[in-house]
């Protein structure tokens, strides 16, 4: 894949699991997220891609979990606070 924020146009982009992101793509979220685009991910996505494009805003707390759903809090005065 060659990830490219100009070609990418989209009102939600959704990512599932991985251990690993591509830096170009995760760049390319970050660009279209701050454009107004909206972010569906899973849990891994967390740690693994959200973090990454928004350091300082969200964090992985270094605690696993079962299959139960968590909640995912925003840092104060964040994109999404």
């Amino acid at each position: 894949m060659n990830p490219n924020p100009q070609k990418l146009n989209a009102q939600i982009i959704f990512v599932n699991c991985s251990n690993s992101y591509d830096r170009k793509l995760v760049n390319c979220i970050r660009q279209q997220i701050e454009k107004d685009t909206w972010l569906v991910t899973s849990d891994w996505a967390l740690g693994n891609l959200i973090a990454p494009a928004f350091p300082n805003m969200v964090r992985w707390n270094q605690q696993y979990t079962g299959d139960e759903v968590i909640s995912v809090e925003p840092i104060l005065n964040s994109l999404w606070s």
